[in-house]
This record gives C-alpha cells, sequence and structure tokens, in this order.
C-alpha cells in the first residue's frame, strides 16, 4: 500500500474543487469517488486495499430541496458504508470534514454530529481524523458571507438578515487548505484513534460587525440592510469558535486577517460578476 494514495469524496463540492489540485501538486495519488460510484449498490463492494487514507468531503446542506431523508443518507448512510469498506480494506486513516453546528440547528448538523457518534462507536478499528470547520468563507465559496457579498456588489436594494449579534469564527478558504495540507502531512504523528481538529482562527465576531466591515469596504452600495427582518432558527449558538491550539501545534500559527480575507473576496467576486 502507497502512503501517499488518498481516495477522496466530494471532490466537486467547494472545498473539495479547490483542495483537490493543492493535494495533486503536492504529490498526493488522489482518487475521486464518483457521484456514479457513490450509489450505495456500487459501495457496499468496493475494494479499498490500495488506499493508505480516505479523505471524506462529500456533504448535504439541504440547500437544493433535499428532505431530510435524502440529507441522512449523504451525510449518515452513505460515509457509514464507506468507513466499513474501509476498516475491512485495512486503511490506516478516515479524515472526516465535520461541522461545528450543533444537532439541534439543522437537518444538516444533525446528520452530521450522528455520523461523528457513529466514528467514535468504531473504538479504534481505523484511526480518525475529524476535522471540525467553522464558518469558512472566500474565492469559490457560497457560504453567507460570499452571497451577502455578491449582493452588496450587485446593489441590492435590501438584504434581510437577522439580527446578526451570533458570533463566528470566519475563516479564510486559504487557511482552510492549509489545515487540511497540514494535517495529511502529519498523520503519522497522530496517536490517539480518534482525533479531533477545530479549523478555525480562534477568534469570533458578529455577523452583524462582519457585514457592516463588508459595507465599509464597498462604500458605494445602496444596499440596505435589514437587521432583525429574519428570525434566528431555534437553537442557533450566541458563539462559536475553534480552539487554534491543534493546528497551531501542527505548525499554522498565522491565519489570514478578517478584513484581508473580506478584501480578497470582493476583488475576486468583482472580476467573476463586474458590475454594468
Amino acid at each position: 500500500m502507497n502512503s501517499k494514495n488518498i481516495l477522496m469524496t466530494g471532490a466537486t463540492g467547494h472545498l473539495g474543487r479547490l483542495l483537490l489540485p493543492r493535494l495533486l501538486d503536492t504529490g498526493w495519488n488522489i482518487t475521486v469517488l464518483t457521484r456514479e460510484s457513490s450509489r450505495m449498490e456500487v459501495l457496499v463492494n468496493l475494494e479499498l486495499q490500495t488506499f493508505s487514507s480516505v479523505l471524506h468531503l462529500s456533504t448535504c446542506y439541504g440547500q437544493k430541496g433535499e428532505n431530510q431523508k435524502e440529507i441522512f443518507a449523504t451525510n449518515y448512510l452513505f460515509p457509514k458504508v464507506l468507513v466499513e469498506r474501509a476498516i475491512k480494506g485495512g486503511v490506516a486513516y478516515f479524515i472526516n470534514c465535520d461541522t461545528a453546528l450543533p444537532a439541534n440547528i439543522s437537518d444538516y448538523a444533525a446528520s452530521k454530529n450522528e455520523f461523528k457518534k457513529y466514528l467514535h462507536s468504531l473504538n479504534g478499528q481505523i484511526q480518525i481524523i475529524n476535522m471540525v470547520c467553522q464558518s469558512f468563507y472566500g474565492p469559490g465559496m457560497d457560504s453567507l458571507l460570499d452571497l451577502v457579498i455578491q449582493d452588496v456588489l450587485n446593489n441590492k436594494p435590501d438584504v434581510d438578515l437577522t439580527s446578526g449579534l451570533q458570533k463566528r469564527d470566519f475563516i479564510f478558504i486559504e487557511d482552510v487548505l492549509k489545515a487540511f495540507c497540514i494535517v495529511l502531512s502529519n498523520l503519522g504523528n497522530f496517536t490517539e484513534r480518534f482525533n479531533e481538529i477545530p479549523i478555525g482562527t480562534g477568534k469570533s465576531i458578529s455577523m452583524k460587525d462582519v457585514v457592516l466591515l463588508i459595507k465599509e469596504f464597498l462604500p458605494e452600495t445602496t444596499t440596505r440592510f435589514n437587521f432583525g427582518a429574519r428570525l434566528l432558527r431555534p437553537g442557533e449558538p450566541e458563539d462559536l469558535k475553534a480552539n487554534a491550539f491543534p493546528l497551531q501545534k501542527l505548525g499554522l500559527v498565522n491565519f489570514t486577517d478578517l478584513g484581508i480575507g473580506l478584501q480578497k473576496t470582493i476583488r475576486n467576486r468583482s472580476i467573476e460578476s463586474p458590475q454594468e
């Protein structure tokens, strides 16, 4: 088994399509699990003996009209079978892209948290690296911040938002990519069978302050932000931020300043969809 051989899911998603070329450029041998080969009847017979690691990025947020059953199938049933095949094939590592959101916030979060419980239940049958992602944003992303930036660039008359008082740990996509690369390059240094790596800067800021910062960078906009026009989701956490120490210990010490990251995102969006 070549220790550089990785089976990757979610290669066409927002994170995967940026991470895939980065990994190839740094010498990893990546095999992409396509949508066709991800069908359950194919997956149950998948042979994984040639892979040292599985990198699981595939996810369903429920933003395209998927129902609860479909979300659960993508975020729990599919990766569960994948882990079972990995264990049977003698794969050494399963790297999972997780969420920092609590289970009660959405079907997406509930299914991701349920899968994490399953990973815990394996009792060391395979080494788990569970990467818990905070709110990442930036060029190529489709997060709430990216959508707000697009609305402002388009001079959308009104943008209805929640109170914006909830605080989040916003991490620039370039730092997320670095985090995954650093973790993969340090796989041999993990001693625990279940390892949780928070992916965030360790700092949080209110959504309202971030939106106002975006407006500050685009002073000519006529967009009005209607804070409080939308209700917070039931169970919305007041403050979410990562413990940055595990990443710092691995070597990722400096994170992109939020203002710099937002300006890079704005420039990228401006180039992609220039204003008339």
